[in-house]
This record gives C-alpha cells, structure tokens and sequence, in this order.
C-alpha cells in the first residue's frame, strides 16, 4: 500500500515496505535513502527553498500506525534499523523502547562511575557487563566482570 505523506501531498509518497517515492517534475522515482549517524535510514525532502530531512521508519509509522495513547517513539520490533517495513514497527513510550534494547541486547550502555578523588573503584556498565576497576597514578586495574550488577559491587 502506497500513500502521500502528509504535509507533502503530490510531491512525496511511502508505502508499507518503507520505500520513498518522489512525483517531481511530473515522473515517479524512488528516493534515496542515506543512514544518518545512529543508523536510521533518512530521506531528503525539498519543496520551493525549504529542505527537510525526515527518518524513514517514523514516516512509516506516522502515515500507517494508528497511535492512540500518544506514545512518542517508534521501535523496530527485530532489532534492525534499516528494515522499515509497517510490519516491524509499533509506537512505544521511551521506557518501553528502552526495555526492549535492554531485553535484545541491542545497544551497548557505556556508564562509569568513579570517584577520581579517594581511588575508589569505579563500576563500569558495558554491553550488559559489569566491571570494577580501580585507578591509581593514572593507571586502571581491572578486578573483574561480573554479569549483574548486585555481583560487580559485592567486591
């Protein structure tokens, strides 16, 4: 199923497997879509000197996902986020997006906590992995990786 993007009626349309199409100039082509720097794919969209540029997956949602309870962010159900298709995306609140990388293992969290001033161990979150080291004359030392947390500051 194909449709015009609203705000772009006649000019732009996307369908249901996350394709872009352009009617400028009166012929029908497909757009260009460009990974920005996390790995969304984004399409350009021009009209008189005005230049937009526009995730391709939210496009998709918000011209064929119904989205009643308002919820601000579009989660790729598989994880990847090139695959655009109506079919694996869904509306979530930022806590359900954040769970559902949590749960996949999709995104490395990268968190250190230190205390720079005692040396004290520092608890470095990573990739679901939890370590402790330890800094002294600005060398660290690794004492260990445990797979929870309860575990990393038992230490």
């Amino acid at each position: 199923m194909e449709v015009f993007i609203k705000g772009y009626e006649d000019i732009y349309s996307i369908n249901t497997e996350g394709e872009v199409f352009s009617y400028a100039k009166g012929t029908r082509y497909k757009r260009k879509l460009v990974p920005d720097k996390n790995g969304y794919l984004t399409v350009m969209f021009k009209i008189g000197g005005s230049i937009a540029c526009k995730k391709v997956h939210r496009l998709v949602a918000e011209q064929f996902i119904s989205n009643p309870e308002n919820k601000s962010q579009v989660n790729h159900k598989n994880g990847i986020k090139t695959d655009n298709r109506l079919s694996n995306l869904e509306w979530v609140t930022n806590a359900e997006n954040s769970k559902h990388m949590w749960e996949n293992k999709l995104k490395p969290v990268h968190r250190v906590y230190k205390n720079s001033k005692t040396g004290e161990p520092h608890i470095k979150i990573s990739s679901r992995s939890f370590s402790i080291e330890i800094k002294h004359n600005k060398i660290k030392y690794l004492l260990g990786t445990y797979p929870t947390l309860l575990e990393a500051v038992k230490v």
